[in-house]
């Protein structure tokens, strides 16, 4: 939350923090540092959640003359941790989907660089100009995606997920994220094209949308166009943890769209008022919140669950997980000699970390890390289950 300036562009240079926990109790908290006249005043200031209990305020300010982009992380306590610089002040910085880290893009905006979506990964738009004018062939845009590996110096060799010879006006990514059953991740793209009626030498500009669903050895799994049930270019689409998209339409009021993972249209699900003025879901628990205007001192939440296209279990936060041995909040003997588990996915074992935790019974303090190895030493075991027919 921030007070509004006299100028609407701008805000007072504190912040005041709600945090609201799964069971709607809300904590108060104050940020005790000052933010400074370049992160209020146009409003640059940004919040990241993140690995438990912790956040990071980003915001702009300048250094002997010159500006940059810094974060400050605190924990729900209200502890400043540490600051760090992030980049140039017109850069682009996001987190991880695992949380395990920040990505700063120093020119998110300059054609054929790069942009920032999903897990450790960038996707490259490339523009090429025409230079053949009889070539039929000829690729005008190029979509390319690479990976940065955990503890990797460098990223991975791009792959080429889309590429067209139409001369369309733009390709913009939408949004992207690891989909729901862990498998790879999913892209939304929209192609913004101009249309000629050659009978009466008008045009019009039409904006399709297409998923691209992707591994990450940068293989492409799918590419299919999404359906507009609205007909209107005013919209977003929101990749469900559960499988499906949610479009967005505004104007005046928002409604939503679900769709399913092909991305054909199955309903029309709920809108909100023109009272509200803010929105947000909660992937894991499929949920969407509309904060309305405030009154005097007043806040109100409206909270809508989205219908789930998978019945997949939440107990593990991961849709995959089928169950365990130890099971959730068993009292596990000190003695026990191995832990299973069982996945609705083929997996396969590689160098990546098998970690366990123990829960820390303080939520401002993180959990304590008991013991960790690779997931190709002879600890781990891969027993794969076959299905045999009758």
């Amino acid at each position: 939350m921030a007070f509004e300036d006299k100028d609407p562009a701008c805000m007072l240079p504190y912040l005041h923090l709600r945090l609201m926990d799964k069971t709607g109790k809300i904590k108060y908290m104050d940020f005790n540092y000052t933010l400074p006249m370049e992160a209020v005043c146009p409003i640059t200031a940004n919040i990241l959640p993140l690995t438990d209990n912790h956040a990071m305020i980003v915001y702009v300010k300048s250094n002997n003359g010159i500006k940059g982009k810094y974060g400050i992380i605190i924990n729900y306590s209200n502890e400043s941790i540490n600051e760090i610089y992030l980049g140039n002040a017109n850069g682009f910085v996001d987190r991880s989907i695992s949380g395990k880290g920040l990505i700063s893009i120093e020119k998110p905006d300059k054609e054929g660089i790069a942009t920032w979506h999903g897990g450790f990964g960038f996707m490259y738009i490339l523009k090429y100009n025409e230079t053949k004018e009889s070539d039929p062939n000829l690729q005008y845009w190029k979509v390319y995606v690479s990976f940065l590996r955990e503890g990797a110096d460098s990223p991975t060799i791009p792959s080429l997920v889309y590429q067209t010879t139409e001369k369309l006006n733009n390709i913009t990514i939408k949004s992207c994220t690891a989909t729901y059953n862990a498998e790879g991740y999913v892209c939304i793209i929209a192609l913004n094209n101009t249309i000629m009626n050659k009978k009466n030498n008008k045009s019009w500009t039409e904006i399709n949308y297409y998923q691209l669903r992707f591994l990450s050895t940068g293989a492409l799994e799918q590419l299919n166009r999404i359906s507009n049930p609205t007909n209107n270019m005013n919209i977003s689409l929101n990749i469900l943890y559960y499988g499906g998209f949610l479009m967005k339409h505004i104007h005046g009021t928002m409604d939503f769209y679900l769709l399913d993972d092909n991305g054909n249209y199955t309903q029309s699900w709920g809108s909100f008022g023109p009272e509200f003025f803010h929105f947000n879901i909660l992937r894991i628990n499929n949920t969407i919140f509309g904060i309305k205007n405030q009154s005097n001192n007043k806040i109100e939440f409206l909270l809508k669950s989205i219908p789930r296209l998978n019945n997949r279990s939440t107990e593990y936060g991961c849709p995959v997980i089928e169950k365990t041995k130890p099971t959730i909040n068993e009292v596990i003997d000190p003695s026990i000699k191995e832990i299973i588990i069982k996945y609705t996915i083929p997996v396969k074992l590689s160098t990546a970390n098998v970690s366990i935790f123990q829960i820390s019974d303080d939520l401002d303090k993180p959990d304590l890390l008991r013991q960790t190895f690779s997931g190709i030493i002879n600890y781990v075991l891969l027993e794969v289950t076959t299905i045999q027919e009758r």
